[in-house]
């Protein structure tokens, strides 16, 4: 399901709802280093904490394949680190999980 058609406002997170996902998701794509971080973090902190993960994680993933599928995350590695991590459902601090990225 392309991420647009998501009713994210409907699904839960780890602060609630995710209204706030999509455009994190998007942050993945920007040629900006600290956007990425950032964006990184949240959904790390937001999809997948103290290892569980939440209503809108399976859809975050699928986002990011999307994503990689299109050649639209300019790390990849990041994008990929981020996947292991949601699909783990780790609890590791997101700066940890960068650190092996290669970021």
């Amino acid at each position: 399901m392309p991420s647009e058609d998501v009713r994210w406002s409907e699904l839960v997170c780890f602060v609630g709802r995710s209204s706030h996902i999509p455009a994190a998701l998007a942050g993945l794509s920007s040629p900006d280093e600290q956007v990425r971080l950032n964006a990184f973090r949240l959904l790390v902190q937001d999809l997948a904490w103290n290892e569980n993960v939440f209503e809108a994680t399976p859809y975050a993933i699928c986002d990011v394949v999307e994503r990689l599928e299109r050649r639209d995350v300019p790390h990849p590695n990041e994008a990929f680190a981020l996947l292991r991590t949601l699909g783990n459902g780790e609890a590791a601090h997101p700066a940890d999980q960068l650190a092996w990225a290669g970021s």
